[in-house]
């Protein structure tokens, strides 16, 4: 049997509360009908939630499905305490939802297929839901939750973050509520997509074209975001580059 319904009940909250909050801090959109078919051990989410619902309740995942004792090691995840993805930094299509038997072998079955998927250790960022101009990226608190990146990021000298779009100037390349991996730096090359500060208001994604005479500023979506060509003598007082968009994430709860 998992521990879905015994950890909830250790904080106290009911299925409508502990989904709201959940939801709320992992930018996910479950269902309490989903939370009782976990509960009841008719459901067992994807591994990107999973991970996420273990640390919602501070355990393994291994402790949360009932599969170990040990309410902070995982086989599931790194001996460095990380965790790991079964997606490589990729859009993953819909797909059907397991339904776990609550036989022991079967679960234990369950667990060797989901090591078995995990090719690459991954390490986590933080999805932060706002950047402000001057603020040190280590120093935001707005952390909405966390991303988990391959290991190919790891030790190359840049440090990522991870940022929830608002929005719809990026559509159709970026949708509103996608998740982008952003790798911190203040120039990009021509044609790239970045976060940036334009005139003083909130960090954005917008495509970064660089002429001799100046920058442009492009928006995916005109009607919302007309280019804003910002000339050569005005980009440090208008333009700030944060960092550049190395990957979107988009969710299918």
């Amino acid at each position: 049997m998992n521990r879905f319904r015994e950890l909830r009940q250790e904080k106290h909250l009911t299925q409508a509360e502990m989904i709201q909050r959940y939801n709320e801090r992992y930018g996910r959109n479950y269902s309490i009908p989903a939370l009782s078919q976990m509960e009841n051990n008719k459901r067992t989410p994807e591994m990107p939630a999973l991970i996420d619902f273990a640390d919602f309740f501070g355990v393994s995942v291994d402790y949360l499905l009932g599969l170990s004792n040990d309410k902070q090691h995982s086989a599931l995840q790194g001996q460095d305490g990380e965790h790991f993805l079964l997606f490589d930094g990729q859009i993953p299509p819909p797909r059907k939802r397991r339904v776990v038997n609550t036989d022991h072998a079967d679960r234990a079955r369950t667990a060797d297929m989901m090591r078995a998927s995990l090719n690459h250790a991954h390490y986590k960022i933080p999805i932060l839901g706002a950047v402000s101009a001057g603020e040190p990226i280590e120093a935001i608190e707005d952390v909405l939750g966390y991303e988990y990146l391959d290991d190919k990021y790891e030790g190359d000298g840049y440090q990522y973050f991870a940022l929830k779009i608002r929005g719809d100037s990026m559509t159709p390349t970026i949708m509103d509520g996608d998740v982008v991996i952003v790798r911190k730096q203040s120039t990009v090359d021509s044609g790239q997509i970045a976060i940036v500060l334009v005139d003083g208001e909130n960090a954005t994604a917008k495509q970064v074209d660089v002429s001799p005479s100046g920058i442009t500023v492009i928006g995916h979506n005109a009607s919302v975001f007309a280019p804003r060509f910002i000339p050569n003598a005005e980009t440090k007082s208008r333009l700030q580059i944060i960092g550049r968009v190395m990957e979107c994430r988009r969710r299918f709860a």
